[in-house]
């Protein structure tokens, strides 16, 4: 008998009782590598008592969940989830290990990669089947390309660039079983003193399947209103933009979109008066369809765009959404 491939495994996340969404892109990159390497999937979620979280995740993704008891309080520490895991992993180890790119998981990713003797390819925006073997791509080139990789080891850790990988589940046909795995008992190196909310939260950005974002060929802070009127249109909209209009104060910085910033992948993507550098473009360079709004036709954002429009966005803007309730006034 042929023997059973190794499984592809995702390592997922939660917090204050939530599944956290770069655990659902991971799981999207372990579908797209079961495609060309079959192989079962199934799902590890550490945590001091995530019965509950498990049992939710199986329920959205119909994926097998191992429920992992890591001792100590929640949340627990990275080097306690790592023990944890590698009890587990040591007697089933994968093909494939999935990770999100979150503070967590590039925490984890490495000392178990190291234990796993894996290769360990982070930055994750496709992989594809050559010869028998599975690449993985990640950007190159100031992000104007994707360069394309081989582990040469029979065990592979992956972290995706966030947005590169859809965090929508489908809905399954039946939940996925949950088992239970208890961690290690050892005690902890680093003591969790909890958690403190951050400064900055890319969650609206993250969520929204419609992001406008401006640049400086806003020209005026004023501006701004046109911006945000542009976004009212649409229900789940989210307003971003550029480092420098964050940096003025034009904007917050959970409102800044790029390497420096937040990754966006939503299904419409208006770009207002944005040059195109390469930080800015490496954050929204997932999205569906891109339309950029701006006053030079040799702009970067130009040559990223599916529809480009060449108008100072003052003008454009205003005559945009006149068409549109005027629209709406003959549908009454």
């Amino acid at each position: 008998m042929t023997p059973a491939a190794a499984p592809i495994l995702v390592v997922a996340e939660h917090a204050q009782g939530r599944i956290q969404p770069g655990s659902y892109a991971a799981i999207h990159l372990a579908w797209k590598i079961q495609r060309l390497h079959p192989a079962p999937v199934q799902v590890l979620l550490p945590g001091n008592d995530p019965r509950a979280a498990a049992a939710e995740l199986a329920r959205r993704t119909g994926l097998a969940v191992m429920a992992i008891q890591v001792p100590g309080p929640e949340p627990s520490t990275s080097d306690v989830a790592v023990d944890a895991l590698w009890r587990y992993l040591v007697d089933h180890r994968p093909s494939f290990l999935c990770m999100a790119s979150s503070t967590r998981g590039l925490e984890c990713a490495p000392p178990l990669a190291t234990r796993l003797e894996a290769a360990h390819v982070t930055g994750v925006v496709d992989v594809l089947a050559e010869g028998g073997a599975i690449l993985m791509g990640r950007l190159g080139c100031a992000n104007q390309e994707i360069h394309f990789l081989e582990a040469l080891t029979p065990t592979v850790v992956l972290n995706p660039l966030p947005g590169a990988f859809d965090a929508d589940m489908p809905t399954p046909s039946a939940p996925g079983p949950v088992a239970w795995h208890h961690g290690p008992r050892e005690r902890q190196r680093i003591v969790s003193r909890g958690f403190l909310p951050a400064a900055t939260d890319f969650g609206a950005l993250a969520a929204a399947k419609v992001v406008v974002a401006a640049g400086n060929g806003v020209g005026e802070r004023d501006n701004l209103t046109w911006i945000q009127r542009l976004a009212a249109l649409w229900p789940q909209a989210a307003v971003g933009g550029s480092r420098t209009l964050c940096d003025r104060g034009w904007l917050s910085h959970d409102q800044q979109i790029g390497l420096s910033g937040a990754t966006v992948a939503p299904a419409l993507y208006v770009a207002c008066g944005i040059s195109g550098a390469p930080q800015h473009l490496a954050g929204m360079r997932g999205s569906g369809l891109v339309v950029a709004i701006n006053t030079d036709p040799r702009a970067a954002i130009m040559r990223e765009a599916d529809v480009c429009i060449v108008e100072d966005l003052t003008r454009f803007i205003p005559v945009f959404l006149s068409l549109v309730e005027a629209d709406k006034l003959e549908g009454q």
